[in-house]
């Protein structure tokens, strides 16, 4: 490599780390949020669609009503200043993609769905 080559390299590397640097100093509320509502909009997607997947409809609207005041704490809460609410979610997602499989709910099921998805106000509640 010619020395020309290499001064180019380290020259457009530095630029690169500078201008992230620089994009995260300044803009990484931005980001965050954006990040934030876009895994919250996908994990609201996701789990309604599997629920409208399920052939007995019994349990369905009170799940969606949990789900979306679910969703909505944890947007209030800062999902990007908090990554145990991560971890919660994507537990939740886990939880119930096991659960969807035989595309039944039984009382039990909905009963540990419900308590997963009412955990954490009782929580804050004390």
């Amino acid at each position: 490599m010619k020395k020309g080559c290499f001064i180019s390299v380290i020259l457009f590397l530095t630029l690169i780390l500078v201008a992230t640097f620089y994009i995260f100093k300044y803009y990484n509320d931005d980001i965050t949020h954006f990040g934030k509502t876009k895994v919250l909009e996908l994990t609201k997607t996701r789990l309604i669609s599997g629920l409208n997947e399920l052939d007995d409809k019994q349990y369905v609207d009170s799940l969606k009503y949990s789900i979306d005041k679910y969703l909505a704490k944890m947007e209030e809460d800062s999902l990007s200043k908090n990554y145990s609410n991560i971890k919660k979610l994507e537990e939740l997602v886990d939880n119930f993609d096991v659960i969807l499989l035989d595309k039944h709910i039984s009382l039990a099921e909905y009963k540990f769905i419900t308590k997963q998805l009412n955990k954490n106000d009782k929580r804050k509640k004390n």
